[in-house]
Order: C-alpha cells, then structure tokens, then sequence
C-alpha cells in the first residue's frame, strides 16, 4: 500500500524534531501504577472540523447526562470557533465539572501554521475563552504538532498536550522548554472513534473498535481514547455503541477515570518532589 507523501514528510519530521526536544519518560505515582489511567476526551470541533456536521446543543448535553450517569469527569477539547456558535454548550460542560482544552482556535493543524499564524491564532483562542475557562491542556487538530508549537503552550502557561503515535504505548513525557524555563506534560492518545465514521452500522462493532482502543492501556499507564461528537452521532450505531462502552468501563475494577488535567496535578507533584530530592 503506498504511502501518503505528507505522511512520510511528518514521520520524518518528528523523527527529527523529537530528537531536538529535551525530554524524559516519566513514571507516575505508586498509588495509581496498579491502575489503568484513562481520560476520556472530546473533541469539541462542530463545523468547523472541515465536515459536515448535524450537531446541536441537544446531543452534547445527551453525551453529558451519560457522563453523570457513571460519575466519569473527561476532557473536551473545544476548537475557539465554537463559541460562536455552542457557547451555552461549553457553558454547560464546565458546569457539569468537566475540563475545556483547546483544540485550536480554527481548527488548523499547528504543523500546517507559520509562526505568525499560529500566534494570531493563539491570541484569538485566548480572546474568544477569557471569561469562561483557562486552557491547561492542547490536543493539536489531526495529531499534527509542530516544534514552535512548544514555545507558545509554554507562553500561554499549559500545562499539557496530547499527541498521537505510531504504536501501542501509552506513556507520559515531560519535556522542558527554555522559555520561562517551564516544563509541559505529553500524553498520548490510544485512538479515537474516527475508524468508524461513514463505516460502523452495528453498535456492537463500535463497541469492539473502543475496547480494542482501552485494551492497549497497561495497568500503570495513563492515556486518553477520545471521540467527535459529531461522528457520535452520524450514526445511531456509533452511538449507541459508545453508551455500551462507557457501561462496560463502568464495571472495570482496575480502571481509574478522570480529567487529564487531574493526572497532571498528580505528576505534578511527584515531579516537584524528585526535584527537590536532586
């Protein structure tokens, strides 16, 4: 199967860009390494992700009374646009106890941005969600970061960003920038629900697709499995196979769940710790 140029530029660009980043692998907290650490995470794009999208505010309090059912906090991720147009829905995710990250501004892949565009569309993000919810977390559109991205999570003080791989592992990183001399955690997701849109008309096939996604999680791990709302609801199928999946997490004895930005919190502290040790 031939292979997307693009593809084949991006792997050799993070090939090298991972290799100038100072980073480090690090291991969590003693309580949580007998637990699968999970964050469910949202993508919060409506039509701004570059498809067509039915999504109303209906659906997303449908996905947040399911949340509450089960006592499950998560991450969205909300693209700036949004709030033009769902405002009173991210208004209600905040007050149902969840996380708001950003998931930019336009919905523009931080790799596919020169530096002035990505500052602009840094500023607006801020401007559009001052007042509402601070950002501590950035999870880039189509997985596509960039090194100058770094510079700017660092400056608008996030404290984490979420990236996909090519493999099955799930770990954290901790990677220093020399701005401010701070530091910013790196998750990585599992996967998403993007495999089944246009694709799944069985609920119990989508139900299959996201165990397979947590069933890459090892116990003393964290990682994030997230979804599009609006792919949630391109099908009865999917969505009915998602409310299968969080019943199923439910009934997981060795599972902890929660907001990314409380796994932070948690490394948080144990990095200062080690520091204070050395």
């Amino acid at each position: 199967m031939d292979i997307p140029l693009e593809n084949i530029l991006l792997r050799v660009y993070y090939l090298l860009v991972n290799n100038l980043i100072n980073k480090r692998v690090i291991s969590i907290p003693d309580y949580l390494k007998y637990k699968k650490n999970l964050f469910l995470y949202y993508d919060f794009e409506g039509q701004f992700g570059g498809h067509y999208s039915s999504l109303s505010d209906s659906n997303i309090t449908e996905i947040l009374y399911l949340l509450d059912q089960y006592g499950f906090k998560t991450t969205w991720f909300v693209v700036g646009r949004v709030l033009d147009v769902h405002y009173e829905s991210v208004a209600q995710i905040i007050d149902f106890g969840h996380e708001i990250g950003s998931h930019t501004y336009n919905h523009c892949p931080p790799y596919k941005m020169d530096k002035h565009t990505l500052k602009k569309d840094f500023l607006n993000f801020r401007f559009k969600s001052d007042g509402l919810f601070t950002p501590l977390g950035f999870h880039s559109p189509n997985g596509k970061w960039s090194f100058k991205l770094l510079k700017y999570l660092s400056q608008y003080s996030y404290q984490y960003d979420v990236i996909n791989t090519n493999n099955n592992e799930s770990y954290i990183t901790l990677i220093k920038s020399s701005y401010r001399n701070s530091t910013l955690f790196r998750f990585t997701t599992l996967g998403d629900d993007w495999n089944l849109y246009n694709k799944c008309s069985d609920k119990h096939k989508a139900l299959e697709h996201f165990i397979k996604l947590y069933n890459k999680l090892n116990s003393g791990s964290i990682g994030g499995i997230g979804v599009h709302p609006w792919v949630l609801f391109s099908k009865k199928s999917i969505w009915e196979g998602y409310k299968l999946f969080l019943d199923y997490l439910s009934k997981q004895d060795d599972l902890f769940i929660n907001c990314a930005s409380d796994f932070v919190s948690k490394l948080g502290l144990v990095n200062t710790i080690r520091r204070k040790k050395i």
